[in-house]
C-alpha cells in the first residue's frame, strides 16, 4: 500500500469523526510514519503516537483542551483490556482505521471490517489478481460471510453469478463430463 492510499483512507475516516484510531500491530507502517505525518500536516490532522505519551494526558487533550482538533491516534501495541485502557470510552465513539492487506481487500469489496479474519483465512485465494478481479465483479455490496464464500466458489467454478443453484449445476456438470470422458465411475472402494 502506498502513502497516497493511506492518506485517502485516513481522510475518509475523518468525514465521519474527528478521532481515528490506527492499530498497526504488525508494524507494517512504523518506518513510514514520519512520511505519513508530513502528508497529514497539510490537512490539520494531528498524528499522535500513543505508545510514546501518557494515555491520560491524551484523553485530557482530546476531550478537554482541544475538543475540535482532529487526531489520528497511532499505536503498534495490542489493545489493552477495557479496564486497563484509559481511552476505551473514546474508542467506542471514534473511528478505526486499518491499513493491512485484509482491510484493504474489505474496503475494495465494500464489506465490513468484522470479516477481516475471513479474508486472512483465504489469503491464497485473494493472492491471485485474476480471482480477485472476478470476485469484485460478482460480489454484491455489503455481502456477508455466506455470500463471500459462495462468491469464492463461483469464481473457482467459473460461474458468472453467486447463485447456489448455478454453482451446483456447474459442479454436477463438471463431474458428469469428467466421468463420461473416462466411461467409469470410481469410489473409494473400487470401480462402480
Amino acid at each position: 500500500m502506498n502513502l497516497e492510499q493511506i492518506k485517502q483512507g485516513v481522510l475518509a475516516k475523518f468525514d465521519d469523526c474527528r478521532l481515528v484510531f490506527w492499530q498497526d500491530q504488525d508494524l507494517e507502517f512504523q518506518e513510514q510514519l514520519p512520511e505519513i505525518k508530513s502528508e497529514l500536516d497539510a490537512t490539520e490532522i494531528e498524528l499522535v503516537e500513543l505508545d510514546h505519551v501518557s494515555h491520560f494526558e491524551i484523553k485530557q487533550r482530546i476531550e478537554l483542551l482541544e475538543p475540535k482538533t482532529q487526531f489520528l491516534l497511532y499505536s503498534n501495541k495490542p489493545l489493552n483490556e477495557p479496564t486497563r485502557d484509559w481511552l476505551y470510552d473514546v474508542r467506542l465513539y471514534a473511528e478505526q482505521f486499518y491499513a493491512d492487506s485484509s482491510s484493504m481487500i474489505l474496503n475494495e469489496l465494500g464489506m465490513r471490517m468484522e470479516f477481516r479474519q475471513d479474508i486472512s483465512r483465504y489469503k491464497k485465494f485473494f493472492g491471485s489478481q485474476q480471482r480477485y478481479n472476478k470476485i469484485k465483479k460478482i460480489l454484491p455490496e455489503n455481502a456477508d460471510r455466506n455470500s463471500l464464500e459462495l462468491a469464492m466458489i463461483a469464481v473457482l467454478t467459473k460461474v458468472e453469478t453467486i447463485s447456489f443453484t448455478a454453482v451446483l449445476n456447474q459442479l454436477i456438470g463438471s463431474y458428469s463430463n469428467g466421468q463420461s470422458n473416462t466411461g467409469k465411475f470410481s469410489s473409494g472402494t473400487g470401480k462402480i
